[in-house]
């Protein structure tokens, strides 16, 4: 007699459970991402061992388990390490505060996901990673001396980066979550699966950013950070076309992450919100590109400086019946000659045409 296939009486597959998507949002906390999963935990009559898998690494996958032990163990001993201020160098520290009353201890932070899939978020007193090693290596256990540093560090002890064991961490390790490497949005449920895991692997990964980035941002409060590693998703926008609501603010899913370079990522992502804020501009302003550059050509061939070309082609804009001001007309300007410079005369170009560097901002700055 054969066998029939696990779902139905009837041999057919029965539907996998699936977990409803809030998208992802930077403005939302960690826990919004956790309770959602807990509850649709609760309506698909699931338990937290029946999505997760405990197999030695690289095959480990208990991202939920652990990033609610992190939430519930904060601060925890790594932050009371970072927090002492006895490892401070004051005199430096007295020198910054003599120039900006404002300064703060400067750190870096700096995240990876290891061969075995596990993420790792460790902090370092700031210029660490871009100072080379010394050598002979000098200074005992303060691995301030293992390094030459370009400036003077605001710590006069560090110690962190310790050989892991089975039980005990790096001391300077803020974050630890295992599995993180397989979460997959995309990804397809085995025949054993007892849910849609790429719906769930996307819950995941959404509370895990959010936690990460929550992370920076409390440390910010403290510290001058800079941010070494950030994460980047690709998003995909979901309507329900029998929701009204829906359709005016779609779901953002993340179809894919990543986890790079900050400065890359700043770089690609504010490159993505002024090429919208450029499309946005012509849009409102009820014109095309062409058209646009006609209008603050002609103006800059009659004007005497930059600031009267743009309210001269402002009001030229405007007498055809577009909405347009100076201060339009400049943020215009200044897009197209970063990003579309080809579309403008060698008159009105920059001499020099560059992109912008990104800065790492501080997160509650940051385009999304």
């Amino acid at each position: 007699m054969a066998k029939r296939s696990r779902g139905t009486a009837h041999g057919i597959p029965g539907r996998l459970k699936t977990f409803k998507s809030i998208g992802w949002f930077s403005t939302r906390d960690p826990n919004d991402y956790l309770s959602h999963i807990l509850m649709e935990m609760g309506r698909l009559g699931l338990e937290i061992h029946e999505v997760e898998r405990y197999d030695r690494p690289p095959n480990t996958r208990c991202v939920l388990s652990d990033l609610l032990a992190w939430q519930a163990d904060q601060p925890g001993a790594a932050y009371a390490n970072l927090v002492d201020w006895r490892w401070l160098d004051f005199q430096t520290m007295l020198e910054r505060f003599e120039a900006d009353p404002d300064a703060k201890p400067r750190i870096e932070i700096a995240a990876e996901v290891s061969s075995k899939r596990n993420f790792s978020v460790r902090w370092y007193p700031a210029g660490w990673k871009a100072a080379p090693r010394a050598f002979p290596r000098s200074g005992g256990s303060n691995m301030i001396g293992h390094r030459l540093w370009k400036s003077p560090p605001d710590f006069r002890w560090f110690v962190g980066d310790e050989k892991q064991t089975f039980s005990d961490r790096a001391t300077n390790e803020l974050m630890y979550i295992r599995g993180v490497g397989g979460l997959d949005p995309l990804r397809e449920s085995g025949p054993y699966a007892k849910c849609d895991m790429g719906s769930l692997d996307e819950l995941l990964i959404c509370a895990l950013r959010a936690a990460y980035e929550n992370l920076i941002e409390s440390l910010e409060q403290s510290f001058e950070v800079t941010v070494l590693h950030a994460f980047d998703f690709e998003i995909r926008e979901e309507s329900d076309p029998d929701d009204p609501y829906s359709l005016a603010l779609p779901t953002r899913r993340v179809s894919s992450w990543t986890l790079g370079e900050a400065r890359t990522i700043m770089a690609k992502q504010k490159e993505a919100s002024d090429r919208a804020a450029l499309d946005r501009l012509t849009k409102d302003l009820g014109i095309s590109v062409e058209e646009f550059v006609q209008e603050l050509s002609t103006a800059a061939g009659k004007a005497r400086s930059d600031e009267e070309a743009r309210r001269m082609a402002a009001k030229s804009l405007r007498e055809l019946g577009h909405k347009a001001d100076a201060g339009t007309v400049r943020e215009t300007w200044r897009l197209l000659a970063i990003y579309m410079p080809e579309a403008l005369p060698e008159e009105l170009r920059p001499r020099r045409t560059a992109r912008p560097t990104a800065k790492v901002l501080p997160f509650a700055q940051r385009p999304e």
